[in-house]
């Protein structure tokens, strides 16, 4: 290339990089982990969610805690969340 400048010498070529080569999203895991961290929710059900067995218990018990403090929180004049 420019050996005057010793450019060139040892210096990797770029790879060309496509989007299914890219992790974009987090993996299932530490998204789950890191809602359930995040989560307002009370001891009880954090307790729950520590002492879920698997990710997929885990994952469905924050599901479930999410739909019944949604449901709480609405009111009869608000419409349902989509």
């Amino acid at each position: 290339m420019l050996p005057q400048l010793g450019l060139g010498c040892g210096i990797p070529r770029p790879r060309k990089l496509n989007a299914a080569s890219a992790k974009i999203a987090p993996p299932n895991e530490a998204l789950v982990n890191a809602l359930a961290m995040m989560s307002p929710y009370g001891p009880a059900e954090k307790q729950a969610l520590l002492e879920a067995p698997n990710l997929k218990t885990r994952a469905e018990i924050l599901i479930a805690v999410t739909e019944i403090e949604l449901a709480k929180g609405r009111s009869d004049s608000e419409p349902p969340l989509q």
